[in-house]
This record gives C-alpha cells, sequence and structure tokens, in this order.
C-alpha cells in the first residue's frame, strides 16, 4: 500500500502519454500507445524492486492466461459501439466478456506454450477484424452522406484530459488496492490484465467522436498489444534466468520491438 500513490502516478502518466499521443497523432496511435505495457509493466518493475520476484512471475503468468480476455473485451466494446449503442452498455458488457473469459481461462490453467503461441497471433487477427470492421463502417457513412473523422491529429481539450486521468486512476485504484486485501497472486495477475487505458480511451472517445473513431482505437489498442504479450512472455520464461533487473529492462525492450515491428508490418 506503501506503493500505492506512485503506482497510480504511473497510471496517470500512462494514460496521459496515450491521449497526448493520439491528440498529436490520432485515434490509432492512441490505441497502439495504450496497448502497451504502461501500467502493468512499471507495477510489476516497483514490485521487483521489492524482492516480489516470485510473486511477479506468477502475475506475469496470470495475465498472460488472460491475454485472450483483453481481446475480447477490445471485440465486445466495438461490435456493440458499431451498432449504435452508448459506452455504458458497451464498457459494461466488455468487463463482463473480459471477466467470464478470464475467470475460465485461470481455472482451466492452460499449457504455457499454447498461452504464448496464442498471445502472438490473436492480437493480429484481432487488428485486422477490427480494421475490417473500420473499413465497412466508414464505407457504410460515405455512402449515407455522413462525415467521417479524419486519421490525423485529434482536438483534446484540458478538461477532457482531465477527466481522462482521472477516470483511469480511479479504475486502477480499484484494482491495484485489491493487492492488499489477501487475494491470489493468479487474481492480482488477472486484474493487471483488465486493460485500464483500453477501457477508459474508447468510453470518452465513442461519445465525442463516434464509433469509426472508436474502431480505430481499438484496432491500434490491438496492435499495442503485441507489446504487452512480449513484455509478459518475457517476464515468464526470463525471470528464472537472468536478475530480475535485466529480464524487467529486457522485458520492455521486447514489448517496444514487438510494437515497432507490428506497426511497419
Amino acid at each position: 500500500m506503501a506503493l500505492l500513490p506512485l503506482k497510480l502516478a504511473l497510471v496517470a502518466t500512462a494514460l496521459l502519454l496515450a491521449s497526448l499521443a493520439g491528440k498529436r497523432g490520432g485515434h490509432a496511435v492512441a490505441g497502439i500507445v495504450s496497448g502497451l505495457p504502461m501500467v502493468i509493466g512499471p507495477v510489476l518493475g516497483l514490485m521487483l524492486l521489492e524482492g516480489q520476484t516470485a510473486q511477479v512471475r506468477t502475475i506475469a503468468t496470470a495475465a498472460l492466461l488472460c491475454f485472450p480476455g483483453m481481446l475480447l473485451h477490445a471485440l465486445v466494446f466495438a461490435a456493440l459501439a458499431r451498432r449504435g449503442w452508448g459506452w455504458p452498455v458497451c464498457i459494461g458488457a466488455a468487463v463482463l466478456a473480459f471477466t467470464a473469459l478470464a475467470t475460465l481461462l485461470l481455472a482451466w490453467r492452460w499449457p504455457l506454450p499454447v498461452a504464448a503461441a496464442l498471445g502472438l497471433l490473436l492480437p493480429s487477427f484481432t487488428m485486422r477484424a477490427l480494421q475490417r470492421q473500420a473499413q465497412r463502417l466508414q464505407a457504410e457513412l460515405q455512402r449515407s452522406g455522413q462525415p467521417t473523422p479524419s486519421h490525423g491529429a485529434v482536438p483534446l481539450p484540458p478538461s477532457e484530459l482531465l477527466w481522462r486521468v482521472t477516470a483511469a486512476v480511479a479504475l486502477a485504484a480499484t484494482v491495484l488496492a485489491g493487492a492488499p486485501l489477501g487475494l491470489p497472486d493468479a487474481v492480482s495477475g488477472a486484474l493487471l490484465a483488465l486493460p485500464i487505458a483500453g477501457s477508459v480511451l474508447p468510453c470518452f472517445t465513442l461519445p465525442r467522436h463516434g464509433a469509426l473513431a472508436t474502431l480505430r482505437l481499438l484496432a491500434g489498442f490491438a496492435r499495442g498489444l503485441h507489446g504487452m504479450v512480449s513484455f509478459t512472455l518475457v517476464m515468464v520464461f526470463a525471470l528464472p534466468l537472468l536478475p530480475p533487473a535485466a529480464a524487467w529492462v529486457l522485458g520492455v525492450l521486447a514489448a517496444a520491438l514487438a510494437a515497432a515491428a507490428a506497426q511497419r508490418l
């Protein structure tokens, strides 16, 4: 609990960076940044500084096992947004879908090699599915003569930025405060796998910019998750072999390289 304010400050910084990236580069860029391990990475790094190496590996393993739930979260939000539902229904259904699938996957405890293989493959399929949905929706809007959001910079009033950061910190406080309550490390891993930025940003994007912008954001989020899965893979498999600091730095480098490679491809 002593480090909780620092963890929340890191969450606020991550959300701020993702929002500013979107302001400069567009909704897809904001999604890519929000999909990176900008919350779980610093949190696990702080835990390693506290000497909790075994707990970090358990949490990273649980996050890797629950990874398909993050993708389902994005797909459910996108599907409902495209059908005209408001953000409360979209985020409620997305979180329920994530929780149900994450609970099932944790109970199943499926083999790590299978989880790793799916973690490396599924983000690309999810990204392409969301991009196709965005293209179809854009074509529908153009046929009906409705305006479509640009791919470039996005206006972001300071008041909205403040509300985004506040919502992210509130959600993160709910998630991170569960650790001192005696929850198992596997459950903590599942909670950290809940996409905080991937939940907050779509809820602000949908009412302000519409479903098409939200689909672009979530497609970028799926692309950024290549970095997330690479980071958790390194934490799971490198921690038993390397000093904790070296494993964490290697995980961050793997996340950055994976996200860059996904962007180029």
